[in-house]
């Protein structure tokens, strides 16, 4: 063990020590100051509900199986979130290790700077989704490969991690081709792809069973224009993440800052790492719009998190000299970056619209109700809440008085119609919420 810190000097083993209790700190602290949103609640509703995730959600039982082996059937959201958080430091640990085998210490300081300081991996890492497994996953499947380890464990960790989230496939598949046009051995090439191929093979036993249109319906969530896809995708890389992004947007105009001098850099270097990731970043454009060109409407930059944790790969290789300065350096810029886009800072979300809903029952406990939630929210908060909202607006009276509540606020179809037949008295609107209490006309 001795030997991975020998030869760090007093101010390197200072960097390494601080930005690692950083990471931890930033991933920990205050888990439960942020209420929980709606993917969220999915994770706690399929964990209860593994019988389910065939059948209406895009991602495999896999998360969602971990989840419940550590947590069992009722965990809180700290709990969930502190699995995010704790995976996201056992990768930190291990990129520190494996890092080793193939890199010099002051190589490796500059990647430990980057990476436990990265934002957007901190931003996921803190919530109870698997997108921050996704970044850190993916990025050690290059470790991996840079550090020679054999194919028996290569197989299984990649289809691991596709099965924790399918978009691993793009990087894994990028990577293993890209030491294939490196090495010209088919062998291997063909060997590693089974991993990834287990997967593939999952989800189109999923259209087979299922049929084309109920798959589509269960990813066809958020679409984007292609502009918004790739601003995002570029805000991404300074910390926004969904839903943070609607509560602390990243101005476009830093991130194209910074972000394009580390591209004319990398460009400018013309390493292997540096080109990997260019091609992993088209490859990823091009499936998103091939996809959505065919007959899946999805455009979330979200699913291409794992493209910071190459870039923080490609910076690291490019530097030629990573000198005591630079390490300096780097670790002010992204300890401010962190401050800057504070990400512990507590939002107004489910919970608190929640909260008052409960309050206005307590107000008018025999009037009659509309409550608009999906499944998970209905589930989580105890709600009775129809799954088709639109379908109840025809039971509803209009000559009595009733509250309205949408937990989505997206159902501006309900809203217009009961403005145009009844009067609001009250209104209560939360960013992602609306409360109205109608009376006749």
């Amino acid at each position: 063990m001795r030997k991975y810190f020998d030869g760090l000097s007093p101010v390197r083993g200072a960097i390494l020590l601080s930005v690692f209790f950083f990471g931890i700190f930033f991933r920990f602290y205050g888990l439960d100051l942020q209420s929980p949103w709606t993917d969220e609640l999915a994770s706690w509703y399929f964990l209860r509900n593994l019988d389910q995730v065939f059948l209406y959600e895009s991602h495999s039982p896999l998360y969602y199986s971990l989840l419940r082996l550590f947590f069992g059937l009722d965990p809180g959201i700290y709990s969930l979130r502190m699995f995010s958080a704790t995976v996201s430091v056992l990768y930190l640990i291990l990129f520190f290790f494996v890092g080793q085998k193939f890199w010099e210490k002051d190589r490796l300081i500059i990647f430990m700077v980057l990476i436990c300081l990265n934002p957007v991996d901190i931003e996921y890492a803190r919530m109870a989704r698997h997108y921050g497994i996704l970044l850190e996953g993916s990025l050690f499947y290059l470790f991996l490969i840079q550090a020679g380890v054999r194919p028996r464990v290569l197989i299984p960790y990649g289809a691991f991690l596709g099965f924790i989230h399918v978009f691993a496939i793009i990087p894994i598949c990028t990577i293993i081709f890209w030491k294939y046009v490196q090495n010209r051995e088919w062998k291997r090439f063909f060997v590693l792809f089974s991993g990834p191929s287990l997967v593939i093979f999952y989800y189109l036993v999923r259209v087979i069973y299922l049929g084309h249109q109920k798959v589509k319906s269960n990813v066809a969530w958020n679409s984007y224009g292609f502009i918004d896809l790739l601003s995002s995708t570029f805000n991404q890389f300074l910390g926004e993440a969904y839903p943070r992004s609607n509560v602390y947007p990243i101005p476009l105009v830093l991130s194209l800052f910074l972000v394009g001098l580390a591209l004319v850099f990398l460009i400018y270097r013309r390493t292997s790492s540096g080109k990997l990731f260019f091609l992993t970043w088209l490859i990823s454009i091009a499936t998103v719009e091939i996809l959505a060109l065919m007959w899946i409407n999805l455009r979330i930059n979200r699913y291409l998190i794992y493209l910071p944790g190459l870039l923080c790969f490609a910076l690291t290789e490019a530097i030629p000299r990573p000198r005591l300065r630079y390490q300096i350096g780097l670790w002010a810029l992204m300890l401010s970056l962190n401050i800057m886009f504070n990400p512990l800072k507590p939002f107004e979300w489910d919970n608190e619209a929640v909260k008052v809903w409960k309050s206005y029952e307590g107000q008018y406990p025999s009037m009659p109700r509309l409550i608009c939630a999906n499944r998970y929210q209905s589930a989580y908060y105890g709600l009775d809440a129809p799954t088709l909202c639109r379908d109840e607006v025809g039971k509803i009276d209009l000559m009595r008085p009733f509250l309205f509540f949408d937990l989505n606020n997206n159902d501006g179809f309900i809203t217009l119609f009961l403005i145009n037949h009844m009067r609001p008295v009250e209104q209560t609107d939360f960013r992602h919420s609306r409360i109205i209490r109608f009376e006749p006309r």
